[in-house]
């Protein structure tokens, strides 16, 4: 229709000029709000009640058993061919030997980094982002040289990266090894990367190749005062950790299941966004099975009964993204209970914050669970899915703001309403939600406009499309995206491809698209 094509000129011209932003300064974050109730069509089947279903059993090492039995989830709508997917990117390789010393907070790293130029051109330097050297004294980097032991001429070492000319341009799809030797030594932080009492954790902890966009070059942002600003490329990791002796028993906690020999753990994970890993004397672990994927709690002994709420929530939010998205991407999914406010997703595995657990109630009506289930969407939504999350945060958080109601809907029919009310419209949500981490200094009205206006956009693009329709554009949306990065402008344009009305008004209504505003 001549509307159609009008709408994706429009998006195209728009969006090419709006991301063209201001940048700026540091991290956090989680969904911590959502829309109004109002009726919505059930997605189908019946829902069990979380207190009917089998209890899990703690179990106190690395070699838990699943308990739960996986429940049967249907949909309305009809099963839909998968689109074929894009031509993937280039995927680069690293090989981390990484010695880790609890006692002294300290972790020694041998690095390999196979990079491969993802440029349709030839690449004349290396850009590594080290999130570590934001922290003073945190990150030493000891050599740096090629796989044949010769040094890197002219590398920098800046603030947050480093950067490396190459003397030789590299062709398009040719690769070239770097190693790198560093240590860490971890600072005490409630946060993804540094220790507490209770736990040491290392996310974003090693130096990676930030996602490559043609005509932007290497995608590396400054942070926020809100949200976050990495922009991740798809990484096949092999990760050995070895444990220094310690005087009592440590539970390692990662991306995916080790395999374990002694104190040496090694990991393995392809088509990743982020590796990260989770280490404590105090884990207690739970165990169960979704989609043919391993789900893994890690819970503080006082707050198991809450963990095993959490960890089946996770289950049956694996179990129906499945069915709704794309099959679970990894063959495992780590929940760690953290030590520090709020949480944080990575590629095979989430922090969620212990306030949760503590505070959990008894019943779905409390953060615990929706936000285990909003972490579980990042899997699909950051992780599978790729997106500029600096830029263009709406393309995570509203997706998997969203994925909590279609959770709520499945499992919970008769809180849908609460869900609605409790997660968005008592905060009286708004803003535009084409924000972006640079456009707020505070927190409540970034997540009113980005999380909450996203979700009330999701909600009313089903609303117009019908059911069918709009899951129709999640699964092509996924397999499409996978493996890539997304944008707003094709997410936009693809979900328009999937409504027999023109989506325009609503669009501009939520999206702030006049390129004179920014």
């Amino acid at each position: 229709m001549l509307w159609r094509g009008k709408f994706v000129a429009w998006l195209r011209r728009v969006f090419s000029r709006t991301l063209l932003r201001r940048a700026l300064g540091a991290f956090l974050l989680l969904a911590l709000a959502a829309c109004d109730s109002a009726p919505w069509v059930s997605l189908g089947g019946t829902a069990t009640p979380t207190t009917q279903r089998a209890a899990y059993t703690a179990a106190p090492d690395e070699t838990a058993q699943p308990t739960l039995p996986a429940p049967v989830v249907s949909t309305a709508v009809a099963p839909l061919k998968t689109p074929t997917p894009l031509p993937l990117p280039a995927v680069a390789h690293y090989s981390i030997d990484a010695r880790v010393d609890y006692e002294a907070r300290s972790v020694a790293v041998e690095q390999r980094i196979r990079a491969v130029n993802p440029a349709a051109s030839a690449l004349s330097d290396l850009v590594l982002a080290v999130e570590a050297s934001r922290q003073a004294d945190v990150f030493t980097l000891d050599s740096l040289s090629w796989a044949d032991g010769s040094p890197v001429a002219d590398a920098r070492l800046e603030t947050s990266a480093i950067r490396i000319p190459l003397q030789t341009p590299v062709p398009p799809g040719a690769a070239l090894d770097l190693d790198l030797r560093y240590t860490l030594r971890l600072k005490s932080m409630y946060s993804f990367l540094g220790f507490t009492g209770r736990q040491l954790n290392l996310g974003d902890w090693y130096p990676f190749l930030p996602a490559y966009q043609e005509g932007s070059g290497w995608l590396l942002h400054n942070p926020g005062t809100v949200g976050e600003h990495l922009v991740y490329p798809t990484i096949d990791y092999d990760v050995v950790v070895h444990l220094a002796p310690y005087g009592s028993p440590l539970v390692v906690a990662g991306s995916a299941i080790p395999g374990i020999d002694g104190s040496t753990y090694t990991f393995q994970l392809s088509g990743a966004r982020g590796f990260a890993l989770s280490i404590s004397p105090d884990f207690q672990v739970l165990s169960t099975t979704a989609a043919g994927a391993e789900i893994r709690a890690y819970i503080f002994p006082e707050n198991l009964d809450a963990g095993r709420a959490s960890a089946e929530a996770i289950r049956d939010a694996v179990t129906l993204f499945s069915e709704l998205y794309a099959p679970y991407p990894y063959p495992a999914l780590s929940l760690i209970e953290a030590d520090f406010f709020d949480g944080m997703e990575y590629s095979g595995m989430f922090f969620l914050g212990a306030e949760y657990f503590n505070a959990y109630p008894g019943a779905p009506t409390s953060y615990l669970v929706p936000l285990s289930a909003h972490e579980t969407a990042h899997q699909w939504w950051y992780s599978l899915v790729g997106n500029d999350p600096a830029r263009e945060p709406w393309l995570d958080e509203a997706f998997c703001t969203h994925s909590e109601a279609l959770f709520y809907e499945k499992y919970h029919p008769d809180l849908v309403d609460w869900w609605w009310n409790y997660r968005i419209w008592r905060f009286l949500p708004s803003g535009k939600v084409s924000a972006d981490i640079y456009d707020y200094a505070e927190f409540r009205p970034y997540v009113d406009a980005v999380y909450l206006q996203g979700t009330k956009f999701l909600d009313a693009a089903r609303r117009e499309m019908g059911d069918e329709a709009f899951l129709a554009f999640f699964r092509e949306y996924a397999a499409r995206y996978a493996g890539r990065i997304a944008t707003s402008a094709g997410a936009l344009e693809l979900l328009q491809s999937h409504s027999a009305k023109d989506l325009t008004p609503l669009v501009q209504e939520y999206f702030d698209l006049d390129p004179n505003q920014k």
